[in-house]
C-alpha cells in the first residue's frame, strides 16, 4: 500500500498512482500534528508499578518472599490492583490470565509474611511483659540445687552418711511450663535414680500404697548400687490442698508420716511441684523437716529470652524497613500532564529512564 501526500481533503480514500490501493489522507487544517499528538498521548493518572522490581510470575520463591515483605501491610485489594497494573500495558490492555496467575501465586507468600509478622509482634509483647517482671531466677535455682543437693548425693555414693533429704518442693509464680522444664533439667542431671508416679485422687488410699511400694523398691536398689532414688509424685498437691473431708485428712496424715521418714527408711527423696499458692497448704505438710529444699521459681525473663527479644525487635525493624519501600514498587500518580512541558516529545520516545513508559 502506498500513501499519497497530505492534502486538504478530509479522510477519504484515493487511488494512488493508479495502483488501485486505497490510502487515507489527513486534513491538515483540522488535524494539525500538535492536536493529533495530544489526543492519543496516554493519561498519566492511576496506579503504576515498577515492572523491573515487581515481577511475581518470573521470580523465585526467595524473590517473591522479599516482594511479600514489601507488600504485606497492603490490603488484598491493593495487592490485586498491583498485579493487575503489572500486566496492563500502556494502552490499557490487561492480560487477565497473567494478572490472575500472578495474584494466585503471590498471595501465599504475602500470607506467610503476615503470619510471621504477627507472631513476631505477639512474641515481642510476651517477652516485654516478662521483662517488666524482672529477671527469672531459673538459672540461679539450678545452680543452687546443683551445689546443695547434687553434691551431697555424690558424697553419699562414696559410702558416707549425709543429712536427711526427704523432699524437694517446687512452687512460685513461674508458669507451669517453667516448672516442667526445671523437673526435666533435674531428671537429666541428678546423680541418682529418677522415678515417677502419679497420685490418683479417685482412689487416694491405693495411690499412697503404690507410692510407698515405689519407695520400698528404691531401698532395694540403694542396697545393690549405693544410689539414692528421687521419686517425682505428680498431682500430689491436689491431695495436700484439699481438706474438705475426713478421708483426705487421714490420707494426708499417712503421707506426712511417709515423707518425714522417706530418706532414712528408703534412701528416697520426694519431688513435688505445685501451681497452688503456699497459703493453700497446711504448713505442717510442707514443713522443713519433710521438704528440706524448697524452690521458689519466680516468673521473669531469662538470659536466653533477652537475646530472643533483641532478635525479634531487629526482625520487626527489618520488616518495617521492607514495607517502607513500597512506593518504589507501587504507587498512585495524579494526571499532571497539562502542566508539563513534554508536549513536544515524540509519542514513541525515546524518553529518559525515569519516565512513565519505564515505570508502568
Amino acid at each position: 500500500m502506498q500513501v499519497g501526500p497530505i492534502s486538504s481533503t478530509k479522510y477519504s480514500p484515493v487511488n494512488n498512482n493508479g495502483s488501485g490501493n486505497n490510502a487515507f489522507l489527513i486534513n491538515k487544517s483540522e488535524y494539525h500534528s500538535d492536536t493529533f499528538q495530544k489526543k492519543i498521548t496516554p493519561n498519566f493518572k492511576g496506579y503504576k508499578v515498577n515492572k523491573a522490581l515487581f515481577n511475581p510470575l518470573n521470580g523465585s520463591d526467595k524473590d517473591n518472599r522479599a516482594l511479600a515483605e514489601v507488600f504485606h501491610k497492603e490490603s488484598d485489594t491493593q495487592i490485586e490492583q498491583a498485579c493487575k497494573t503489572r500486566y496492563t500495558n500502556f494502552i490499557g490492555y490487561t492480560s487477565n490470565s497473567k494478572f490472575e496467575q500472578a495474584y494466585k501465586e503471590f498471595m501465599p507468600h504475602v500470607t506467610e509474611v503476615r503470619e510471621h509478622a504477627q507472631k513476631v509482634e505477639q512474641d515481642i509483647a510476651k517477652l516485654t511483659e516478662l521483662s517488666a517482671k524482672g529477671d527469672s531466677n531459673f538459672s540461679k535455682q539450678q545452680d543452687r540445687i546443683a551445689k546443695s543437693f547434687f553434691e551431697l548425693l555424690k558424697i553419699e555414693q562414696t559410702g558416707r552418711k549425709i543429712p536427711n533429704r526427704n523432699g524437694i518442693f517446687i512452687y512460685g509464680d513461674a508458669p507451669n511450663s517453667d516448672k516442667r522444664n526445671f523437673v526435666e533439667w533435674f531428671k537429666k542431671n541428678v546423680p541418682a535414680n529418677f522415678e515417677e508416679i502419679t497420685y490418683d485422687d479417685s482412689e487416694p488410699l491405693e495411690s499412697i500404697k503404690r507410692i510407698v511400694a515405689k519407695a520400698e523398691k528404691a531401698e532395694i536398689v540403694h542396697q545393690q548400687t549405693g544410689k539414692r532414688t528421687v521419686l517425682y509424685i505428680k498431682e500430689m498437691d491436689r491431695l495436700l490442698t484439699d481438706v474438705r473431708n475426713k478421708e483426705n485428712l487421714i490420707i494426708t496424715a499417712r503421707f506426712k508420716n511417709f515423707a518425714e521418714h522417706c530418706s532414712e527408711r528408703y534412701h528416697t527423696t520426694i519431688l513435688l511441684t505445685t501451681t497452688y499458692p503456699l497459703g493453700e497448704f497446711e504448713s505442717a505438710t510442707i514443713a522443713s523437716h519433710r521438704f528440706e529444699t524448697q524452690i521458689n521459681l519466680k516468673d521473669g525473663i531469662k538470659p536466653k529470652q533477652k537475646l530472643e527479644l533483641k532478635t525479634l525487635q531487629k526482625e520487626k525493624e527489618r520488616l518495617k524497613e521492607s514495607s517502607s519501600k513500597l512506593s518504589d514498587y507501587f504507587w498512585y500518580e495524579e494526571d499532571d500532564t497539562s502542566s508539563s512541558n513534554n508536549d513536544d516529545r515524540p509519542l514513541w520516545g525515546p524518553y529518559e529512564s525515569d519516565e512513565w513508559q519505564y515505570r508502568m
